[in-house]
């Protein structure tokens, strides 16, 4: 997006360059979240002993997410759910981090690490819809979680196309590199615990949620694909 191959027609000019200046924001903006992370967590990396490897800590955020998503089916479990919600988003840093700062990355962990990622991420509104299961809640859930899988679909794959057309023109600091998007790690860790926290009003949590998801799909696909 930020590389144009071809300049754009003189009427869509002023209209792609406001775009261009709300997407760098929005770049600037995750970047700087992304490095305060590395930063925050950094100093703890000496701490885990080095017999610990980045995909051990993968599978125990995993674990914990497990019990997070169980804690979950259970109304009066809340406060057991956030705190294990809270390690397993900690740990899930913490991994990639150990990974960087011991130069012991690898594909196998980018791997496991988004699928564990995404398992919990399904899990965790399923749960607590069955808190109070109603027809409106799964119709709530099922618009939230179809948004989801075609969001994520449309990531990896304008993810592909920017490695291809090399526009990754900067080192990112995860194994792949994601277009700049609305809704992003941050903002899916904080809906995620206001699901856990609030679900009285999960229905109009997924609503809004569902809706940042949909607008988010039409933005980043028009920005990189015309």
């Amino acid at each position: 997006f930020f590389l144009m191959i071809r300049r754009p027609p003189r009427s869509t000019q002023s209209r792609s360059s406001a775009a261009s200046d709300v997407y760098k924001r929005q770049e600037y903006m995750g970047e700087l979240l992304r490095l305060l992370k590395e930063d925050a967590l950094g100093f703890l990396v000496s701490l885990v002993p080095k017999k610990v490897k980045p995909n051990h800590v993968t599978i125990l955020a995993f674990i914990i997410g497990m019990v997070c998503s169980y804690f979950c089916l259970y109304r009066n479990c809340t406060t057991y759910a956030i705190i294990f919600w809270a390690i397993n988003r900690f740990l899930d840093g913490l991994d990639g981090v150990i990974a960087r700062k011991r130069n012991q990355a690898s594909y196998f962990g980018s791997y496991i690490d988004i699928i564990f990622d995404f398992i919990i991420y399904a899990l965790i509104p399923i749960a607590l819809v069955q808190q109070n299961p109603k027809i409106s809640s799964y119709l709530c859930l099922s618009i939230m979680e179809g948004l989801f899988f075609v969001n994520s679909a449309s990531l990896f794959m304008l993810s592909a196309l920017i490695e291809k057309r090399a526009l990754s023109y900067k080192k990112s600091l995860t194994s792949i590199v994601f277009p700049v998007a609305l809704v992003e790690g941050t903002e899916t860790v904080i809906f995620f615990s206001l699901f856990i926290l609030f679900s009285e009003y999960l229905e109009i949590l997924f609503a809004i949620f569902s809706f940042g998801v949909a607008i988010n799909i039409v933005l980043v696909s028009y920005t990189h694909l015309t």
